[in-house]
């Protein structure tokens, strides 16, 4: 399989490793989509020289995956699951992962949508701890995927 690593200043390598070993507790997933998230660009930019050679398959953290191997009942093959990978490597085409880090997608919902569910659930989360701003003057500085989702958004708190 391979994986993407970060070698040096706005340089990535795709590079060849073993294929995961399913966990008797666990699954492997073999990515779908994986974005790479506004924040996280400051790695691949401006990390200093020394930082370089980063992990394999980092800064993946927004991805969408189907189940390849499980030995956990409620998720078989074939499954598509947002993939909330904490180890942020998911620049690869597979990786292991447990129930927790895992979530149901709906039949149907396209890969590439459903990438945009975790940062979706941020605004979401945001707008909660905002309030409400109906008669307000707001600014939305940075309009990236969140900020487009923060102004396209009617999200009822």
């Amino acid at each position: 399989m391979r994986a993407i690593q970060y070698v040096q200043p706005c340089e990535v390598s795709w590079v060849d490793i073993p294929d995961p070993v399913l966990p008797s507790d666990g699954m492997v997933l073999r990515m779908q989509v994986a974005a790479i998230c506004g924040s996280d660009l400051h790695f691949l930019h401006d990390s200093p020289r020394e930082d370089y050679t980063f992990l394999l398959g980092q800064s993946g953290h927004e991805c969408v995956a189907t189940v390849e191997a499980s030995n956990v009942a409620e998720y078989s093959c074939g499954t598509s699951v947002l993939a909330l990978v904490p180890r942020f490597d998911g620049f690869a085409d597979y990786v292991v992962a447990t129930p927790d880090e895992v979530v149901l997608l709906p039949a149907g919902l396209l890969p590439e949508c459903a990438v945009m569910t975790q940062q979706l659930g941020t605004v979401v989360y945001c707008c909660r701890k905002l309030g409400s701003v109906v008669d307000k003057r707001v600014v939305i500085v940075g309009q990236g995927p969140a900020g487009l989702l923060f102004t396209r958004g009617n999200y009822n708190t």
